[in-house]
């Protein structure tokens, strides 16, 4: 699949997903019972998608060990946070462009890893997309806000370096130790799926799972669409001549996603705000070129 078409899908399916994890946290689903249903349903779906093309499922020993530690450091840890920095944040959206704009990260870490090309005109645009990132995570906090009102914004700095590096490793997984992409995503959802089910059970009496059908159905949205996004995701890094193009069109998508959230779910949104995800939609554009 041509990346760019990949991309685009990816970009549909973000939005749609991050969408329908807000409204999941609206209706107060735990985070527990979220993750569980983000990497269980994606996994039954790639599992299908690997007997329909007859792939085959165990890479060896060394391979799956690392994608073990892969899916706990750099998918569960960073989707956990990414739930509560999301939740914290006076609009969803600001903290996705702070998540998201790991593409910063590995535009440049694909330099060393993959022999991605660099200018200094792209620094600037670099050091450009982190100053609107500041101004949409800083702008319009009143001094006299309680001492954890910003906790979101460090929050979101863990999967924002999680994904960065996970993004960067699941290419090199893939190119490197000859593992299908959908085989290490199989794998990766697998293992997370495990990791949220041992949370639940250790707190499951501190859990409200007392689900009403709509929150069963937003549940069964979010790993329908999380799979989708995942899919065109790494076919998208895997294809594209560099990794953070791919990264870039990702974190675009939080200008789009930042005015639903607004419009959809009447939250806040500022002027300075918005003119800070412009400017790192603009900046991300310009990396890109």
């Amino acid at each position: 699949m041509n990346w760019i078409l990949a991309s685009f899908l990816m970009l549909v399916f973000s939005n749609i997903y991050y969408l329908i994890t807000r409204k999941a946290q609206i209706n107060k689903i735990d985070r527990r019972i979220y993750l569980i249903s983000n990497f269980f349903f994606s996994a039954i779906f790639y599992y299908i998608v690997i007997k329909y093309r007859q792939l085959s499922f165990i890479p060896n020993i060394n391979t799956l060990v690392t994608i073990f530690l892969v899916a706990f450091f750099l998918s569960y840890i960073p989707s956990a946070v990414s739930y509560v920095a999301m939740s914290k944040a006076p609009n969803a959206g600001y903290s996705m462009v702070i998540q998201k704009s790991y593409a910063v990260f590995t535009t440049i870490a694909s330099v060393f890893l993959f022999k991605s090309s660099f200018s200094w005109i792209k620094f600037l645009i670099v050091a450009f997309i982190l100053f609107n990132v500041g101004l949409v995570s800083l702008a319009d906090q009143k001094k006299n806000s309680k001492k954890n009102s910003n906790s979101w914004v460090l929050l979101s700095f863990i999967p924002f370096f999680g994904y960065g590096i996970l993004r960067l490793s699941n290419k090199l997984i893939v190119t490197t130790r000859n593992v299908d992409s959908v085989v290490l995503l199989f794998w990766t959802t697998l293992f997370v799926t495990i990791f949220s089910t041992i949370d639940f059970i250790i707190h499951r009496k501190r859990i409200n799972i007392k689900l009403s059908k709509i929150d069963w159905t937003i549940l069964i949205s979010i790993g329908i669409s999380v799979s989708f996004f995942y899919y065109f995701l790494l076919t998208a890094e895997i294809t594209a001549p560099n990794l953070g193009y791919v990264s870039a069109i990702n974190a675009a998508s939080n200008a789009i996603f930042t005015v639903l959230v607004a419009l959809i779910f009447k939250e806040k949104v500022t002027l300075k705000k918005m003119i800070g995800v412009i400017g790192v939609t603009l900046g991300i554009v310009l990396l890109m070129l």
